[in-house]
């Protein structure tokens, strides 16, 4: 269905499973996608500090600046100017009601979370800037991807063409069953989405979710080549944690990612 599907590995350290994009390690950029090998439920900062600087051991980044996001389904972007921003907690540094975070500091971890809502990372290697994004499906329903491009391109002089983006593990198309009221908010949204959903019965839909934000990323000047994306369902994967799965008990995946 996409380009590029499958163009990830998965990689081990420490007995924990981790998903790593060649594209982006090829470029020198330090990235991973945790699994359900850590970060399960807790509310304890000594579990979630250790499961954090876990992945960050796994992409020697343990030394660094950690800069997380606190979502809230938002298309809301903090631009990071310095590492010493943002409010302070045990794992770093973080923003109250964001989804996204770009920054162009070397060596500053940008870090976002995960239990069945859509990674999307965008990585200007000419500009050296990095958008790590949170796309649920409210964020996506009011792109967050496209504000992160419009940001790029204005603060930081980013060409779409240049860009590359990967599109991470999230809740499948057969998985992600919706009713018409959240069909509608897309509709409203997106225009023409056809080519993006099924009529499951008469009461449900399933929605293509990656494909979407594909569509849109190349809508708006992106290479369709550029942009790689997985076939991993948090839903039915045992390797992930899903919250439409496990519900409250569910854990989160992290993408972390620097250069």
């Amino acid at each position: 269905m996409y380009s590029n599907t499958n163009h990830y590995k998965i990689e081990s350290h420490a007995d924990h499973r981790y998903i790593t994009f060649p594209v982006l390690t090829d470029l020198g950029i330090k990235h991973c996608f945790t699994t359900s090998d850590i970060l399960k439920k807790s509310d304890d900062p000594y579990i979630l500090k250790k499961a954090y600087f876990e992945a960050f051991d796994f992409i020697d980044g343990c030394e660094h600046p950690h800069i997380f996001t606190s979502q809230v389904h938002s298309d809301n972007i903090e631009v990071i100017s310095s590492c010493l921003d943002g409010e302070t907690f045990h794992s770093g540094q973080f923003y109250e009601d964001t989804d996204g975070l770009i920054t162009n500091l070397k060596n500053t971890v940008l870090v976002t979370k995960f239990a069945d809502c859509t990674p999307v990372v965008i990585v200007d290697p000419v500009n050296k800037v990095i958008a790590n994004l949170h796309s649920g499906w409210r964020g996506t329903s009011k792109k967050i991807f496209l504000k992160a491009l419009q940001i790029m391109s204005e603060k930081y002089c980013c060409i779409p063409e240049n860009l590359i983006a990967i599109i991470g593990p999230c809740i499948g198309y057969e998985d992600f069953e919706i009713q018409k009221d959240v069909l509608d908010i897309f509709t409203d949204s997106f225009g023409n989405i056809d080519d993006y959903y099924t009529k499951k019965d008469p009461l449900h839909y399933l929605l293509d979710m990656q494909g979407m934000i594909k569509g849109s990323l190349v809508s708006d000047g992106l290479k369709e080549s550029n942009i790689y994306s997985t076939d991993i369902s948090t839903f039915s994967s045992e390797l992930m944690h899903s919250y439409r799965r496990e519900g409250a008990n569910a854990g989160r995946m992290i993408m972390a990612i620097y250069m």
